[in-house]
């Protein structure tokens, strides 16, 4: 697993606990926007996961976009050949994958309980759309 997102409500509080208390350090941030802030990850004191904060979540979201925000994302080194895998295993869907604002070639699928299983490769394919990367890089 590289990362783990989840629902913030209050970044300062969260970044009191994580940052300050635990240790973690600053990876990337981002938005839908170039100027929002919808996403603030961390990564680990000493390694390259991190958690993901899913800012500006409106409290009354439902089922599906709570599943969509809270995820876990697993590493792969071709994201092509994940989804082909996938497929052969009996996953059903149109989605491909893509490129996101941070980036990095990513694929989602969602479990029975519609939470987000992110499929994400270790590298950015090119340079993210808003901020730089501030910590390393993830390898296998």
């Amino acid at each position: 697993m590289i990362h783990a997102g989840f629902i913030v409500k209050d970044r300062a509080a969260e970044d009191r606990f994580y940052m300050d208390l635990l240790g973690f350090r600053m990876y990337w941030h981002g938005g839908f926007k170039d100027a929002d802030n919808n996403w603030w990850e961390i990564q680990v004191p000493d390694g390259t996961d991190w958690i993901e904060y899913m800012l500006n979540i409106p409290s009354n979201a439902n089922k599906q976009e709570r599943g969509v925000q809270n995820h876990f994302s697993l590493a792969v080194d071709k994201i092509q050949s994940a989804a082909a895998l996938l497929r052969t295993h009996g996953l059903k869907t149109d989605d491909q994958p893509e490129i996101g604002r941070d980036g990095k070639w990513s694929f989602d699928i969602y479990d029975p309980d519609l939470t987000r299983v992110e499929f994400m490769e270790f590298k950015p394919a090119q340079p993210p759309c808003c901020n730089p990367y501030t910590g390393p890089q993830p390898h296998p």
